[in-house]
């Protein structure tokens, strides 16, 4: 004889639906990586020399979204990347620098989105997170949020 289904089929399949219900409710934080395109380094201080020296910088504003509940809530930190022109490893490309700061900037949202900060501790630890995984790409590399001042670049 052939397969026949169990008398209480419908519990079988009810048990199947609440795993896939459940599934589908329990949800993770998402995001779009940014595009290295995205940081525009400007020069600030230029080098005075050989060796070590020089500055630029790029200005983001970044949207992470908190999720609160069943809905997400998002939150913009403004960013300022600042990378040598050189430091001891030679020059720093704006490509370099625009390639290791998107991959430090996914990063750092990936992990500080996994817990469950405030909105305004949500920004200072993704600047902190990003800047401990950009200085390990780029030494010397700072992130901060941003102040304006007269000529500073213009986030984007």
């Amino acid at each position: 004889m052939g397969w026949r289904a169990p008398r209480q089929w419908w519990v079988w399949f009810g048990g199947l639906f609440a795993l896939v219900a459940l599934q589908a409710c329990v949800s993770t934080p998402e995001w779009e990586p940014i595009a290295p395109s995205e940081f525009h380094f400007v020069p600030i201080v230029p080098p005075k020399g050989p060796g070590p020296g020089g500055w630029k910088v790029a200005r983001l504003l970044i949207t992470l979204a908190r999720q609160e509940g069943h809905t997400f809530k998002p939150v913009i930190c403004r960013v300022q990347v600042e990378v040598p022109e050189f430091n001891f490893r030679g020059p720093v490309t704006d490509e370099y620098a625009q390639s290791c700061a998107a991959t430090a900037s996914d990063q750092a949202a990936e992990r500080v989105l996994r817990q469950s900060f405030l909105s305004a501790e949500l920004c200072k630890r993704y600047h902190l997170e990003m800047e401990r995984l950009l200085r390990e790409l780029v030494p010397g590399a700072r992130v901060k949020d941003f102040a304006d001042y007269p000529g500073a670049p213009q986030p984007r």
